[in-house]
């Protein structure tokens, strides 16, 4: 019998479309849930996550100047402490750390590129650092020619969180920096730590009410929120006596992923086909659309992930290239992430003056008095240049000063060049390529 929080929350819940789990996604998603109480979207996620770090960086696809490959970032969501996110984990450790199994022989090893083939390095966490992070891939710690993979499941993202808080901490950034290249060098002058060529995915945990009071408006802000996959997670159904995977089934999808493994690993450039192309050229117009607010810091990098996520797809289907199918997935698994991005950021304050100029800030620079006059002039003067000062301090917000007609200089606010213009250039390469179908 369900109680009314549960009522309320199907109301709104999103939907996972059957089109994200194709092939053996889709099988391993239905054996792992079969007797179990995991939510079925949150296994995808971290299948998705585990496997494109299994798979590696060598496999990639250029957008633009910008290289891609099967890296992501994922945070699964429940609705509340009994949303079973660490259920949907446990098979998807069982199966990987069953392939890494294989490799222990040496008669299962193979090269790649000319290296010997090891099993991903696998971490519990917890995130506490960037420092921390940073050696676990680093030069000095793993060598500088070997790829350098490495899988977080990180159950307790809510101390993380609150880690990033403290002075001098770098996670925010070092998290940022290994999504984006894996290509790390900390102007430090001690101790300095050197990364290139990482791959590392992430996989966390958290409930929605500890998400409300942990993630503060500037990881919101700085480009940390929309690197991740913001998943929805809650108790699929009531399993008294759960059961472990049978091992024959479990057995033939490991035999799969270690082909796939064996034959892509060291596959280099990869490309989309014409009927792909041709389908992301009518879909981005409104893929790329600027969403304002809260809500748009956390998915306005909606391109880069569905890239991801579409030439993770085209791996596990054990494909070189991106084809049709590929992309209809990486849509329906984004669509899902969108929902749930929506439905877990609406119970954040989107009325706090912090969010307030932000969002005004991100049609275009303002002075002081065009802002007051966004809000109507119904925000305190001693509020206004308060938030406007903790933007600057925190390197969101730049201000200059220009001439104006009367005796004083005006000052005119901008949000700074980074994740925001960032963006907007990443897009027009995205398009640039699309539209010349470049296969250099």
């Amino acid at each position: 019998m369900r109680n009314s929080d549960d009522e309320k929350l199907n109301e709104k819940w999103p939907v996972l479309s059957d089109i994200a789990m194709p092939g053996i996604v889709g099988n391993f998603v239905s054996l792992a849930t079969r007797k179990s109480e995991a939510d079925p979207a949150a296994v995808l996620a971290t299948f998705l996550v585990r496997f494109g770090v299994e798979i590696g960086s060598n496999p990639y696809l250029m957008i633009g100047d910008t290289k891609h490959n099967a890296r992501l970032f994922a945070a699964i969501v429940g609705a509340t402490s009994k949303a079973r996110k660490g259920t949907s984990a446990r098979p998807v450790d069982r199966l990987f750390s069953n392939i890494s199994d294989k490799f222990v022989n040496s008669s299962n090893s193979f090269d790649i590129n000319g290296s010997l083939y090891t099993p991903a390095k696998t971490s519990p966490g917890p995130l506490s650092s960037g420092e921390g992070l940073l050696w676990q891939v680093s030069d000095q710690n793993t060598g500088a020619d070997i790829q350098k993979r490495l899988f977080i499941l990180d159950e307790e993202l809510a101390a993380a969180l609150k880690s990033t808080e403290r002075h001098g901490n770098t996670l925010s950034t070092t998290i940022r920096k290994l999504w984006d290249t894996g290509d790390i060098e900390p102007l430090t002058k001690n101790d300095r730590i050197k990364v290139t060529s990482a791959h590392v995915g992430i996989v966390t945990h958290i409930t929605i009410e500890e998400l409300k009071g942990s993630l503060k408006a500037i990881e919101l802000h700085n480009g940390l929120a929309n690197r991740f996959l913001w998943i929805c997670s809650k108790r699929s159904k009531l399993i008294p006596n759960p059961t472990p995977m049978p091992t024959g089934e479990l057995a033939a999808i490991q035999s799969l992923i270690i082909n796939i493994i064996q034959r892509i690993s060291g596959a280099t450039k990869m490309e989309m086909t014409n009927t792909a192309s041709d389908l992301w050229d009518n879909l981005y117009p409104e893929i790329s659309k600027d969403h304002p607010g809260l809500i748009g810091s956390v998915i306005n990098r909606a391109e880069a992930q569905i890239m991801r996520l579409a030439i993770t797809y085209a791996l596990i289907d054990n494909k070189y290239n991106i084809d049709t199918p590929h992309l209809k997935a990486a849509l329906a698994f984004w669509e899902y992430a969108e929902a749930s991005a929506k439905y877990i950021f609406s119970r954040h304050d989107e009325s706090s003056p912090f969010e307030k100029i932000v969002t005004s800030l991100r049609s275009g620079e303002k002075t002081k008095t065009e802002l007051h006059q966004t809000f109507g002039n119904n925000m305190a003067a001693e509020i206004m240049n308060n938030t406007l000062q903790k933007l600057k301090d925190l390197n969101l917000v730049d201000c200059r000063q220009e001439k104006s007609s009367g005796p004083k200089p005006k000052t005119i606010y901008s949000l700074r060049i980074n994740e925001f213009t960032n963006l907007s250039n990443e897009r027009g390469n995205v398009a640039y390529q699309l539209q010349t179908n470049s296969t250099e």
